[in-house]
C-alpha cells in the first residue's frame, strides 16, 4: 500500500488566483510515502474577506492519529512589501475531523488500532492588515515523516506553507478552496484519479501546476529527490503521472 499525501512538500500543486493582476497564491502538496511517522503530513491555507482589509485565515493540518495529540495554537509568520513591522498571527483549533476510511472489520489509529488513519485539524484566526502591498503568510512545521522513501532530506526536511494576500491590486478577494479532503491511499498496480473540486468564490480562473517543495521561505530552499523521482513524478507510474493546470485533477497508475 501506497499513501498519498497532501501537504506542502514532497509533491506540490501550487495554485494561482488569476485576475487582472496575479492576487493569490496557494499551494499543496502531494506526496508519496510507504509508511507514517508521528509528524504533520499535510497542510493547506486558504482566506475569507471579511470587510475591508480584515481576512478570516484558516490553516488545516493532516496528521496520523497516533501522532500524539495537536497544538491547540498554530502560529503564522506575516511579512509584507511595504515596511511594517511583521506581526505573528495566532490561529486557534476550531475543529478535529477523521478523513481516512477503513475497512468494516478494521480499527484505524485514530480509534486505538493499527491501521493508518489520518485527522485533519483545522485552526481560525483574523487578521486586519494596516496597509496596501503583498502581505506574505508562512508556516513551517518541523519536520516531515521520517519514512519518507523518495526525497534526500527525510526527516531533515520540514514542511512549509505559504500564501500571499496582495491587497493593492486586488482589494477584499477570496482565496479558491479546496472542497475535498485529500485521500492518503492509493492502491498498487490499479489506476488513481485525485480531484480537489476547487471552488472560487469570486469565479475567476485557477492554474494550477506542481512545482517543487520548499523546507522554508528563502529560495532555493527545496526538497531534493532520489533518482528516479521529482515533482512531477512523485510516484512511480505507466502512463506517467499527469495534472490537469486548469481543475488540478491529478491521475497515475
Amino acid at each position: 500500500m501506497i499513501t498519498f499525501e497532501r501537504d506542502h512538500f514532497n509533491q506540490v500543486a501550487r495554485m494561482k488566483k488569476v485576475t487582472i493582476f496575479c492576487c493569490f497564491i496557494l499551494i499543496f502538496v502531494l506526496r508519496s510515502e510507504k509508511c507514517f511517522s508521528t509528524w504533520g503530513i499535510g497542510a493547506e491555507f486558504s482566506y475569507k474577506c471579511l470587510s475591508g482589509d480584515t481576512y478570516l485565515i484558516e490553516y488545516a493540518m493532516y496528521r496520523p492519529c497516533n501522532g500524539g495529540g495537536p497544538p491547540s495554537i498554530a502560529m503564522v509568520n506575516v511579512t509584507n512589501s511595504c515596511g511594517f513591522t511583521d506581526p505573528y498571527l495566532q490561529l486557534n483549533q476550531i475543529s478535529t475531523s477523521l478523513i481516512s476510511t477503513v475497512c468494516p472489520t478494521e480499527t484505524s489509529s485514530c480509534n486505538g488500532g493499527s491501521y493508518f488513519a489520518v485527522e485533519k485539524v483545522v485552526y481560525q484566526g483574523t487578521i486586519t492588515l494596516p496597509g496596501s502591498c503583498e502581505w506574505y503568510f508562512y508556516r513551517r512545521e518541523s519536520r516531515r515523516s521520517a519514512m519518507i522513501t523518495t526525497t534526500v532530506g527525510s526527516f531533515n526536511d520540514d514542511l512549509f506553507t505559504f500564501f500571499v494576500i496582495d491587497n493593492t491590486n486586488c482589494p477584499c478577494q477570496n482565496s479558491p478552496v479546496f472542497r475535498t479532503s485529500a485521500d492518503f491511499r492509493v492502491c498498487v498496480g490499479q489506476p488513481f484519479q485525485f480531484d480537489p473540486h476547487l471552488f472560487d468564490q469570486e469565479g475567476d480562473s485557477i492554474s494550477v501546476s506542481l512545482i517543487n517543495p520548499r523546507n522554508g521561505p528563502f529560495e532555493p530552499d527545496t526538497v531534493s529527490y532520489l533518482a528516479g523521482y521529482s515533482n512531477t513524478q512523485f510516484l512511480v507510474s505507466n502512463p506517467l503521472i499527469s495534472i490537469d493546470h486548469s481543475t488540478g485533477i491529478i491521475s497515475g497508475f
